[in-house]
């Protein structure tokens, strides 16, 4: 919040104010003023700083009792100085790892990054917590080092312009690839789609981007894959730049706080046979649960101040391009044997192999024509 203060020099040069509201240390700060009075604007107050009678019983009861020493469970196994790092490397997936620590100490437990301390998030509950109660205190990103040096900003200008073209692109191949995958996989899904493509748009017509919000069956597919297979399986990284607690935990300035959304939407206790692809289940038990950040059994998308801001446009492009895919053409494999489904090593959840498939036209020539 803004204060302003108005006071006097001489009242300044004497270290005090006559209220004794204020103290004011002897810094070169005031000795440098020698006018009359003046008007300081304050944001955080590096000078002037209340006396415990100025402060109301209200702001006192507000701020929650922190124990430093309620700290949330370790994982064992971490080395000097690398600390937890080996067991993130190799041909084991991150998140299947952090999701089977998970089961052995909770759904908030912490892991040494080198000499960084992170929070494990794997429950939606606590997800829930951190970013809502603890939104403000969790919203920020740790800050690397090296792009703070001042001879490198042109390359992080050209990097973050990068990113935004790449992670659009990149979470979006993904999320087609795995759908395309499990439509091959489940040809009764397909043909349910194809259906309802039929009798929403017919076959003398492209579909268009105003039939979309018709197509609930289609959509409920792509919230079934990303809850499955989400673009990024872990969240990227938040630290706190304040104490709090979560659930019960001390969490230190500096912490950082990763969410494994691969864990948090696969758990039993949410959903309904969690492992199976069920498209369905978002038409009857789960109908009003969305992507939008505001549910946190599904957050493929992130959540808070901190979520995806091209979530509106990554879902119309996806759902368009399924739907003309579907419209227009049969999907058939090249062989009979069930598509790989095995997950790769990185920061996008990407197969390890490729989707071969051979597409059909369905239509007349003259329908395909631009």
């Amino acid at each position: 919040m803004r204060i302003f203060v108005s006071i006097s020099i001489t009242q300044l040069n004497k270290g005090k104010v006559q209220d004794n509201t204020f103290k004011l240390p002897d810094s070169s700060f005031f000795k440098l003023a020698r006018s009359s009075t003046f008007s300081i604007a304050i944001e955080s107050t590096p000078f002037i700083h209340p006396t415990p009678n100025t402060l109301s019983q209200r702001d006192r009861l507000s701020k929650p009792k922190i124990k430093a020493s309620n700290k949330p469970p370790q994982a064992n196994g971490a080395w000097p100085i690398i600390g937890h790092l080996h067991k993130l490397s190799g041909t084991g997936l991150p998140h299947m790892t952090l999701g089977a620590m998970a089961d052995q100490y909770g759904s908030a437990f912490t892991i040494q990054l080198g000499t960084k301390q992170a929070l494990v998030v794997s429950s939606w509950k606590v997800a829930k917590e951190c970013f809502t109660t603890n939104d403000r205190a969790l919203a920020s990103r740790p800050t690397h080092t090296t792009m703070a040096l001042s001879r490198l900003p042109p390359i992080v200008s050209t990097g973050v312009k990068y990113t935004l073209l790449l992670g659009a692109s990149d979470t979006t191949m993904v999320t087609l690839t795995w759908t395309l995958s499990l439509f091959l996989n489940n040809p009764h899904v397909f043909k349910k789609a194809q259906e309802e493509l039929m009798a929403q748009v017919g076959n003398d017509q492209h579909v268009d981007e105003s039939d979309i919000k018709n197509l609930v069956y289609l959509q409920a597919i792509i919230k079934e894959t990303i809850r499955l297979y989400p673009p990024a399986p872990l969240s990227a990284p938040r630290e706190a730049i304040e104490d709090g607690v979560v659930v019960g935990y001390h969490v230190p300035v500096g912490m950082r706080v990763i969410a494994n959304l691969w864990k948090i939407q696969r758990d039993p206790s949410i959903w309904d046979d969690p492992l199976e692809f069920q498209p369905e289940r978002f038409l009857t038990t789960y109908k009003g649960i969305d992507v939008w950040g505001q549910h946190y059994e599904l957050i493929p998308f992130g959540y808070g101040r901190r979520s995806c801001p091209g979530i509106a446009l990554a879902l119309q492009v996806v759902q368009l391009i399924l739907a003309q895919l579907l419209h227009g053409f049969e999907l058939i494999r090249p062989s009979g044997a069930p598509v790989d489904m095995t997950e790769s090593v990185g920061l996008t959840n990407v197969k390890v192999t490729l989707v071969e498939v051979l597409l059909a036209p369905r239509f007349p020539p003259q329908l395909y024509e631009a």
